[in-house]
Parts: C-alpha cells; sequence; structure tokens
C-alpha cells in the first residue's frame, strides 16, 4: 500500500511539472460507470413527466413582441415520447470524457400562432406545427485542464443531431405554404451544417470567451457588502484544476483547488504537498475533502467578523465562584452572559490514525455581567450590562463522525481539552489576569465533566440523512491525514 501510494505521488507531481499550477488538489470527486448508468436511467424514466406535467404547463400560451404588434399565442407543448434503447452515458477514457447516446425522440408536437398588425387595422395570422418525429442526439462531453493557469475546459465532441421524420407545418395562405415547404426541404441541409459547425463554435464560446472572461480562468468572485454598502471584500471561490482529470473505463476523478477566501485577506493556509487517496472501493460516487480546503473556509468566514454567539441562560456569579471568583467577588449575585468570537487560528484537522477530526478553536469570550440580579436581558448595548473581562481561549475538540444502518449521523466527542486561558482586558482592576493559571487550571478540570454531557445531548438529537423516492444509498466515511472522505454507494429503488 505505501508503494501504491509512493508511486501515485512521484506520478501526480510528475504531471504538475511544467505547469503554473500547484501539485495537489483541496477536493476531489470520483465518479463510477455504474453511478452514471442510474443517473441516465432515472433521468430518462422521469423526463417524459418531466416535461409534459412540469414544464408543459409552465409555458406562457401567449407572448408580445414589438410592443404588441407581434403575438405568439396558444402555446402548445404535447405528446412527449422517448424510446430508451440506445439510450447511454458512457465514459470515453480516449476523448477524456463521457460519450452521451440520447433516447431517440418519438415524437412530440410544438403548436402556436404567430399574429401581426400589418398596419392598422389589417393583421395576419398563421398556424405552426413542429412535429419531432424518429430524432436522435449524440455527443460527448470532454472534461479538461488547461497545463498553466488550471482554468477549467469543456469541449464536445462527436456531435451529432438526426432530425429523421421530424417535420414543420404551416397552415395559412399561399405564401406560408410555400415558407412551410421551403423549411422542410432546407431541414437536412441545416441539420449537416449545425453538425459541421456546432461543436467548434461552441467549444470556442466556452473555452475563449466564457471560462477566460466572465469565470476568470476558474476563479469565481462574488463582491461583499458591509451594511453601509460599501464594498467589504471580494469571495473568491478557485474552482481551478491543479492536476488534469484522470479517465479510466469504469471511472471519473476530477481534482480541484476547491478554496473559498476573500481576496484582501488571502490563503492562510498553503496548499497541499502530499496527494489525497480515494480507498472506498465499493462506493460509485466519493469525495475527498482535504483539512487546506476547509480551513481556508473557516478563515474567510472569520476574516468578515460577522460569526459572534451571544450566549444567556442560567450562568450566574455565584455558578461561576469555584472557577472565576473574581466575578462573584466584584459583582455579588448577579447573571452572566458570553459573548464568544472564533477567531483567525480556527482550524480544523483529521487523523487517519485516529479516525476523528479534531477542531481547534481559537475564541475571543466577553464575559459581560448583568446588573440586575433578576434581569434576563441579552442585549448586550443595555447600561444594565458589564463587561467584566474579555479572554482568549485555546480549545481543542476531537470528533467521531458515523453513520449508522438507520442514516443517522453519530456525532461524538472523543476529548475536549483546553489548552490556554489569556486574559484579553481586564476590567476588574488586573485581579482576573492575575489568576490566569488558576482559572486555566480550574477549567480544565470542569472539561472532564463537560464532556459526558456533550455526547448525552448529542446521542439525543442524531441528525437524519435524507430519503429520496427513486434511489437509496448508504454512506461511508474514511478519514485520512489531513484530508476526509466520503463514499456513496447510490442504487435505484423500484419503480
Amino acid at each position: 500500500m505505501y508503494l501504491k501510494h509512493s508511486v501515485l505521488a512521484v506520478l501526480l507531481a510528475a504531471s504538475a511539472y511544467g505547469s503554473d499550477k500547484q501539485a495537489y488538489a483541496g477536493v476531489q470527486f470520483r465518479v463510477e460507470q455504474s453511478f452514471l448508468d442510474l443517473v441516465s436511467e432515472e433521468f430518462y424514466y422521469q423526463l417524459p413527466y418531466i416535461v409534459n406535467d412540469v414544464i408543459a404547463p409552465l409555458i406562457p400560451t401567449e407572448i408580445d413582441f414589438v410592443l404588441g404588434f407581434f403575438q405568439v399565442r396558444n402555446i402548445k407543448l404535447s405528446g412527449f415520447e422517448i424510446d430508451t434503447a440506445r439510450a447511454k452515458w458512457a465514459i470515453d477514457p480516449q476523448q477524456k470524457g463521457v460519450m452521451m447516446n440520447w433516447a431517440e425522440l418519438k415524437k412530440w408536437n410544438i403548436h402556436f400562432e404567430c399574429w401581426y398588425v400589418l398596419f392598422w387595422p389589417f393583421e395576419y395570422r398563421f398556424i405552426v406545427d413542429i412535429d419531432m418525429k424518429d430524432a436522435n442526439l449524440d455527443n460527448g462531453l470532454a472534461f479538461l485542464a488547461d497545463s498553466h493557469t488550471g482554468a477549467p475546459e469543456i469541449d464536445f465532441f462527436n456531435t451529432e443531431f438526426d432530425l429523421g421524420l421530424s417535420s414543420v407545418h404551416f397552415s395559412g395562405d399561399f405564401v406560408i405554404a410555400i415558407i412551410g415547404w421551403l423549411t422542410n426541404f432546407l431541414k437536412y441541409p441545416a441539420q449537416v451544417l449545425v453538425n459541421m459547425f456546432f461543436e467548434p463554435v461552441v467549444n470556442f464560446a466556452i473555452n475563449d470567451i466564457i471560462i477566460p472572461v466572465f469565470l476568470s480562468d476558474g476563479l469565481f468572485r462574488i463582491d461583499v457588502f458591509g451594511s453601509d454598502g460599501s464594498k467589504f471584500d471580494t469571495l473568491v471561490l478557485d474552482a481551478t484544476l491543479p492536476q488534469a482529470p484522470v479517465f479510466a473505463a469504469n471511472d471519473i476523478d476530477v481534482f480541484a483547488d476547491g478554496t473559498v477566501y476573500l481576496e484582501r485577506h488571502g490563503h492562510r493556509y498553503p496548499t497541499p504537498t502530499t496527494p489525497m487517496r480515494f480507498q472506498l472501493d465499493d462506493r460509485n460516487l466519493q469525495l475527498v475533502l482535504s483539512s487546506y480546503t476547509v480551513n481556508n473556509l473557516i478563515e474567510a468566514v472569520l476574516a468578515t467578523g460577522l460569526v459572534s454567539l451571544p450566549v444567556a441562560g442560567e450562568l450566574t456569579t455565584f455558578l461561576m465562584l469555584p472557577i472565576i471568583p473574581e466575578l462573584y467577588y466584584n459583582f455579588g449575585g448577579r447573571n452572566v452572559t458570553l459573548g464568544i468570537t472564533p477567531v483567525s487560528g480556527t482550524k480544523l484537522e483529521f487523523s487517519g490514525d485516529r479516525k476523528t477530526a479534531t477542531v481547534h478553536v481559537d475564541t475571543l469570550i466577553d464575559w459581560i455581567v448583568v446588573e440586575d440580579e433578576n434581569s434576563q436581558v441579552s442585549d448586550f448595548t443595555s447600561l444594565l450590562e458589564t463587561t467584566a473581562f474579555t479572554s482568549l481561549l485555546d480549545l481543542d475538540m476531537e470528533l467521531s463522525i458515523q453513520v449508522n444502518a438507520t442514516k443517522h449521523l453519530n456525532v461524538t466527542v472523543e476529548a475536549l481539552t483546553l489548552n490556554a486561558f489569556n486574559v484579553t482586558k481586564d476590567n476588574l482592576g488586573g485581579s482576573v489576569a492575575a489568576d490566569e493559571a488558576g482559572i486555566l487550571y480550574r477549567l480544565q478540570g470542569v472539561m472532564a465533566a463537560v464532556e459526558p454531557v456533550v455526547n448525552d445531548i448529542l446521542a439525543a438529537y442524531p441528525i437524519q440523512l435524507p430519503e429520496f423516492k427513486l434511489i437509496d444509498y448508504s454512506i461511508r466515511f474514511e478519514y485520512q491525514d489531513g484530508a476526509f472522505g466520503t463514499g456513496l454507494l447510490v442504487t435505484p429503488k423500484g419503480h
């Protein structure tokens, strides 16, 4: 196993040599042929219902153009039928994509009337019926990566339209009849032209205009504005591909940077230096997520300064007396609320040996005393409240995440460790800061009692994963050092 992963690392590093891309991905996906088979089967099973019963009723029956002087009336779509005998979506390693032979369109009628005013009060109308019959479409979709920028590239290949016995019928005067005859006469030359020019035109539009210009070569940007309407920063989603997708006979592997960050804040955590692995061979859909991607997302959220959690409840200076006696000595019996703000440095790490995820939390806590002992006020701007002191807590919480046979997500706290307690602002004359070490020691003693209480609460409220009408699935998690794998085995339910 070690040799296999070492060889993989060498090959991936070699593939990135000579390019401007990073060596390893932050997010990677694996899609197997069996999953594509399931998706295509369910898609075609539902497609007639979607077209006839969902889309058709949503189509407006009348559309106005040119201030109402031209109208399309009595629009109706009906009779959509397909034959799935030829339908197949197959991975094509040679073309580095998926070849899609679509279901044959046996019949479909599109009916509408055209009406327009020549000059008042004279008007003109004619009826159009587009009858699709025995029409076929084949096309391939290749997914590539630019060797320098890592920008995703999408190429259509082997595209072919076949109109079969489709025809257009015009009902109107002699001129309309001539137009209808010409339309049917020219449909096959038009079909040939579409087959010749569709791919180069669409591929050029996607890879030379849309992705470079509108999608910034795979860097999706969204401006973030503050409450005053001014621009705060730009949120960037990095969808570049540090490694080219890998196509085999039965699966597709896609490797993406997958980072979300604020442009001015940048990346706090360095890019991965080791490859992640696919290890769940009995799954047909896999996602592997690196701590690099997760932690940069956490950092982007915290950088906004909007994450603050007020905690108000039954906490009092008397209950805190054994741990932080300074609160009771200075205020007597009062209610205490906490203003919790996670700060930069909060991160998550995965362990392959322990099969756990460790959340390392750095958080500022405002210890706020409510002056009226009968008050339950949680508005921190109230004149009845005083910030006694502010502290920085360094806390590690080791979590185990599993799914049982009934699709309940179980989260268990394996360890809860308080590493540091530092007073950053002391409004009590320095008495709390002088007792830092003692408070830390007493808080650490409480952690052992807190851990089982938290687990009891988590066990009482398990998370139920969703059930679906068309598919069934089983899910497994796989821990790696620096990464977390999720594998789904998706199977169809009986129709």
